[in-house]
């Protein structure tokens, strides 16, 4: 698959369209459905750093040490 068509699914779902639950079965596990799940969830990558759900865009690594309760000296 051209990366001109998964970036154009990718940018689909990060608009917030949403794909009806048969679309997404039958699309399951091939390279559409991941371009439209990354954009849709707001993955993506910046200067080598991956944000997404479990690290939202903003978040700083300080930010990090202070929840694991690590004290920057």
């Amino acid at each position: 698959m051209t990366n001109a068509i998964l970036h154009h699914v990718y940018l689909w779902g990060y608009s917030g369209h949403v794909l009806p639950r048969w679309a997404r079965q039958a699309m399951a596990g091939t390279e559409l459905h991941r371009a439209w799940f990354l954009g849709f969830n707001g993955f993506f990558e910046q200067d080598g750093t991956h944000y997404g759900l479990a690290r939202p865009y903003g978040f700083r690594a300080e930010d990090e040490e202070e929840m694991c309760g690590r004290v920057k000296l």
